[in-house]
């Protein structure tokens, strides 16, 4: 469970003050015990007391701004470009003594850094008043300044709780084109925030500028961030984790988890985990699980939404999403989505409520505008939904090219579903589309592959009317592990089909399967996300 990798990271947090490595230039330390008039000077012997006092400092490259560990202090924390630090002498924010000290917002932003960067914030409890509540974020870092100068650099968040906010637990914002580079988000904890936990954004721009370069997202959770009801037109409110407006990004060792419920977008819905408008993301070995959806629209697991390029999805786990486990989705507007990959995966019962698919394409930008994807070496399961309508659009699949694309590769897959469920459903108009190597399965009464508007019911009978998996393709059980829960259930018995089985590709697979397993480890490839060690 999330939270218990949670409480290692937390006995850290409240184990003591971690040092900048080039030492403060002036510590100011805040207690309950301090005083705001004259006679205190913010030293560890005259504290200050409030952070309305603080704010009236001027923090300096080096300076550390310390709150008195397992404290609260009532307050917005507020910093500019006069208090910037340097990557080599940042300006520290955090606690000191034992504990870890709590800012307590009310409605407000908990702590705003303006134009400002070459800060750490690091082992603090951030709290608002409730997402219903509240009308700030928890930490926000934003970049105003627009044409004037480059990306502010070097920001780092760490070690941190941060809850009961209307807007963002965790919010990178840029204004206009210019954001922040070098940005590391690690150990945090971002849960009960309406809009999204971690959330780094900034303007679209189609003609091919990021407002952010070089983002780190790791070993967070983000969990039970509801989405805001009101806001009917801004489809990314309850997402767990979400970047936008990136040129280099990477999301690790990270879980979304009961994100979304209340989300009732008119258009488009949130995600679990995912990104859009970037350039060089990967987001690998994280789970998303459970994250819901309040509308008809999306509420899945992971996504490479409008404008992706060049990006990967690897080493995943997604399961129980009301949306898509894995979605591949260029919108309207976006710049053109391109060069991405998703591997070595699992999806195990996503897209159940609104009829979505383990993998799901969808292009609404018109011709050319989703192209050229490699989806390899991923598994996906996928049961009836218990409330399933007889209408085989509300119905989920396991692959699902909802549009036009063009030069998508799908190749070395397993696709299982229950008996009566689309395996496979590809709309007409695709251009370049070629599918090999895959493993599909509902029981042994049958498939149903539903390709270019016809219906087919075998393997041999739509290899023959589609051209797909020639001489490739293989349609019998994998035989999953039997009652084992998580990705294990999706390891195969030695007697699979499957082992050694999957067709020989010409890109770089990366070298590991979903638990690291070196690959190959027999004569060949093993289909699907699992690599059977050697005996």
């Amino acid at each position: 469970m999330w939270w218990s990798w949670w409480l290692i990271c937390f006995a850290v947090m409240a184990g003591g003050c971690t040092a900048v490595t080039s030492g403060p230039a002036r510590d100011y330390y805040v207690s309950l015990k301090g005083d705001d008039d004259g006679s205190a000077d913010g030293s560890i012997a005259r504290p200050l007391r409030s952070i309305a006092r603080a704010n009236k400092l001027t923090l300096h490259p080096g300076d550390r701004l310390l709150f008195e560990g397992g404290a609260t202090f009532d307050g917005n924390l507020e910093l500019n470009e006069h208090d910037a630090g340097t990557t080599d002498r940042p300006v520290y924010i955090g606690s000191y003594g034992t504990g870890v000290a709590t800012i307590r917002a009310g409605e407000g932003t908990g702590i705003c850094a303006r134009n400002a960067a070459g800060i750490v914030v690091e082992r603090l409890r951030v709290v608002g008043s409730g997402s219903n509540e509240n009308l700030g974020s928890g930490i926000h870092f934003v970049n105003e300044r627009g044409g004037h100068g480059g990306r502010l650099g070097f920001v780092r968040i760490k070690f941190v709780d941060v809850h009961g906010f209307g807007l963002e637990g965790i919010h990178v914002d840029a204004l206009a084109q210019r954001g922040f580079d070098d940005v590391r988000i690690e150990n945090c904890l971002a849960y009960d925030n309406a809009r999204c936990g971690i959330y780094v954004a900034g303007p679209r721009d189609r003609a091919g500028n990021y407002p952010h370069a070089n983002v780190y997202v790791g070993h967070c959770a983000a969990h039970d961030n509801p989405g805001d009801a009101d806001a009917s037109d801004e489809n990314r409110t309850g997402s767990g984790i979400f970047l936008s407006g990136v040129d280099g990004g990477v999301i690790e060792y990270c879980e979304a988890t009961g994100n979304g419920r209340l989300c009732r977008a008119r258009r488009g819905g949130p995600m679990g985990i995912w990104a859009s408008e970037s350039n060089r993301v990967t987001i690998q070995s994280c789970r998303s699980v459970g994250n819901r959806t309040g509308g008809p629209h999306d509420g899945g697991g992971f996504g490479l939404d409008g404008g992706m390029t060049n990006s990967t999805l690897q080493y995943n786990y997604s399961a129980d999403n009301d949306g898509s486990g894995y979605g591949l989705f260029e919108y309207f507007g976006a710049k053109p989505w391109h060069g991405n990959t998703v591997r070595y995966n699992v999806s195990d019962n996503d897209g159940r409520r609104n009829g979505y698919a383990g993998i799901h394409l969808w292009n609404g930008a018109g011709p050319g505008e989703l192209r050229d994807a490699w989806v390899y070496h991923n598994s996906i399961r996928i049961a009836a939904a218990a409330a399933a309508a007889a209408d085989s659009y509300v119905r989920p699949r396991a692959l699902w090219v909802q549009s036009e694309t063009a030069d998508v590769r799908v190749m070395n897959n397993v696709f299982v579903t229950s008996p009566g469920l689309n395996v496979v459903e590809i709309a007409p108009d695709q251009r370049g589309i070629r599918l090999g190597g895959n493993c599909y399965w509902s029981g042994p009464n049958g498939l149903r592959i539903a390709w270019d508007g016809g219906q087919y019911v075998s393997l041999t009978r739509w290899r023959r009317a589609s051209g797909q998996e020639p001489g490739t393709g293989i349609e019998a059980s994998p035989l999953f592990a039997p009652g084992e829960k998580g990705i294990g259930g999706f390891r195969f018995l030695p007697a699979s089909p499957l082992l050694n089985a999957a067709v020989s590709l010409p890109v770089d697979t990366g070298g590991r399967d979903i638990v690291g397993t070196t690959l190959p480890q027999g004569a060949g490839f093993d289909v699907g996300a699992w690599e059977m060690p050697a005996r």
